[in-house]
């Protein structure tokens, strides 16, 4: 069968010779092109390029290992998009590696390069200003703090009698040299009072920034019937939004809410006479951080009424599905209740609470509680079970 050749008609005038430009399909899927997808072109990428040793520079060198013949230094060939946004790319070497050839004759070494890797680089890359850094995506010297810099609004909702701050997010955002956007990171759980003595809670932002949270290319194998089976891009979500960490000096942790990279929205896309669902929209959504032990104070008393507050911590967070749990891990800890003035005890007892303890070297009889000879009231001691280390199960 004959290749396919697209012949494509540039505008001009009357008078003017026609110009025809050919473009070889051969290589091209039928299928894209009945749906009018555009002739693919070749990116820049690195093409081998294959050297024999006994015929570079007069066949002079040798390799370390006398059983290689050739060496692959490889070279960058492909296109590199230009347009008003990305600036003018070269197609060119961005790691490179050497491989030490030696001189028969004089035994000297020398280095061949090699190219290991290529990308679309900018032809130019200028000293920018103070307050500018230079955007190696975009060719360009742009301002470090961009002229509307993503924050938090105020927003109120009312609840009743009450108005509360929920917030929005606004702004711009370079996220690596590409597009992001301007998303809530962190949220709080709010709660109000209605006139009535119950309670409304409302999920408020706390925190706005950038974010990449977006639809990335994903493709799944649809079987339309028994000859006809399509690659169909389905998308999933990914990108970064809120810390995975629990964050440190938050008052209540209960109130926290950080983000993830979720689905937000979904269409239906009708592939021969098979529906499938693909991502449409992604945003961050708020989630707990990952499970981690967090503070948690009790109160100890003590015997004489002075009060310790004591971390026996607790877990709290997300696991990396719904079947897993946030367990902790115990260790039994000592609580003795706060020291005291040193108060002498022996012919008199010690108060409730407190024990008398001999005093180092002295020959009493621990049978008769101290009472033989003087000695320390020391405070008794609790035993507490205490969170050291959460993780999730399985």
């Amino acid at each position: 069968m004959w290749p396919l050749v697209l012949i494509l008609l540039i505008g001009m005038t009357h008078g003017e010779t026609m110009e025809v430009l050919r473009l070889d399909t051969a290589g091209v899927d039928r299928a894209e092109i009945d749906v009018g997808i555009p002739v693919p072109v070749v990116l820049c990428r690195r093409v081998p390029k294959v050297i024999k040793i006994a015929e570079y520079d007069r066949g002079q060198w040798s390799l370390k290992d006398p059983t290689q013949t050739t060496v692959d230094v490889g070279e960058c060939q492909g296109f590199c998009l230009t347009t008003a946004q990305t600036g003018r790319k070269s197609c060119e070497a961005v790691t490179t590696d050497s491989v030490q050839l030696t001189d028969a004759k004089s035994r000297r070494t020398s280095w061949l390069s090699v190219v290991k890797e290529c990308a679309c680089v900018c032809d130019r890359i200028e000293r920018c200003p103070e307050g500018w850094f230079w955007n190696a995506w975009h060719c360009r010297c742009e301002p470090k703090v961009l002229p509307n810099p993503c924050t938090r609004l105020s927003v109120y909702k009312h609840l009743g009698d009450f108005s509360v701050d929920v917030g929005m997010c606004r702004g711009d955002c370079h996220w690596k040299g590409g597009f992001a956007y301007c998303r809530p990171l962190t949220f709080e759980t709010q709660t109000v009072t209605n006139p009535y003595g119950g309670a409304v809670s409302t999920r408020v932002i706390d925190d706005c920034g950038c974010s990449d949270c977006r639809v990335r290319a994903k493709y799944r194998l649809i079987k339309v019937d028994e000859d006809d089976v399509r690659k169909v891009n389905v998308g999933v979500c990914g990108g970064e939004c809120g810390p995975e960490e629990w964050p440190t000096g938050q008052n209540n942790l209960e109130q926290y809410w950080t983000t993830q990279c979720h689905v937000a929205e979904t269409k239906m896309l009708l592939v021969g006479n098979v529906r499938v669902e693909a991502v449409a929209r992604c945003d961050c959504k708020p989630v707990r951080p990952k499970c981690a032990r967090i503070p948690h104070y009790i109160q100890h008393w003590g015997p004489d009424g002075t009060v310790q507050v004591v971390d026996v911590g607790r877990c709290l967070g997300r696991c990396g599905s719904a079947s897993q749990k946030c367990i902790p891990k115990f260790e039994e800890s000592i609580i003795c209740a706060d020291p005291t003035a040193q108060v002498e005890c022996g012919p008199a007892p010690c108060d409730d609470g407190y024990t008398c303890q001999p005093k180092p070297g002295s020959d009493c009889d621990p049978t008769q509680g101290g009472t033989d000879c003087p000695g320390t009231c020391v405070p008794n001691c609790d035993r507490f079970k205490v969170i050291t280390d959460c993780h999730c199960d399985g």
